[in-house]
């Protein structure tokens, strides 16, 4: 097998900031295209079958301090409290959710954040994102947003679920709030907790715990 280098990657230089970021566009836009043909492959054959539903995809954007700070795991709750700029995190979710829009997922997951502060900057790039897409005649699809909790009431971040669900449902593009990678045992505790504060048929649980 050659060698590939820096220099050999398709589109330039990925060393110089303006391929990085083309690189990774390409990257984003092509999982979320790649995903929607293995549907669409799929229900080509499935769509006769009695009660067949037709599979959605979500495009995933996770929690900022697994990407820009030193990554120690997956979703380690340590990373609740990176430390990093508003300014660095809303960057990096605006990037990321205008490349996976512009391919037209079916939903939009915002996942496994660690707290009300990174969801609130989320949630602010996903409405700047929203005026870029109507420029190309693109809207946001609908979206969810979960947390990553360690107890029965709160998120690593320390803030209570229950009032974070019925902050987020409120949002235009929000359509559920709930929980990710989070034990088994605390599921049902903490959508007990949040089914207090937040509207009927908003709460979500997904994924397998990362514990």
């Amino acid at each position: 097998a050659g060698t590939f280098t820096n220099s050999t990657l398709p589109g330039g230089n990925i060393l110089q900031e303006k391929f990085q970021l083309r690189y990774s566009s390409d990257v984003l836009r092509t999982s979320v295209e790649l995903a929607k043909k293995a549907r669409d492959d799929h229900w080509a054959v499935a769509h006769t079958k009695p009660g067949s539903l037709r599979p959605l995809v979500a495009a995933s954007v996770g929690r900022a301090g697994d990407t820009l700070s030193h990554w120690t795991g997956a979703t380690d709750p340590t990373t609740a409290g990176h430390g990093l700029p508003d300014e660095a995190v809303s960057l990096y979710y605006r990037r990321k959710l205008l490349a996976l829009c512009r391919a037209k997922p079916d939903l939009l997951a915002l996942e496994t954040l660690p707290g009300a502060r990174e969801a609130r900057l989320a949630l602010g790039a996903l409405s700047d994102v929203a005026h870029e897409l109507a420029k190309l005649g693109l809207q946001v699809p609908p979206s969810w947003v979960s947390f990553d909790c360690t107890n029965e009431t709160s998120t690593a971040a320390g803030d209570d679920v229950g009032t974070l669900a019925a902050e987020f449902a409120q949002h235009p593009a929000v359509h559920a709030v709930g929980l990710n990678c989070v034990s088994p045992a605390l599921v049902e505790p903490l959508l007990t907790h949040a089914c207090a504060h937040a509207p009927p048929g908003a709460l979500l649980a997904t994924a397998t715990p990362c514990d």
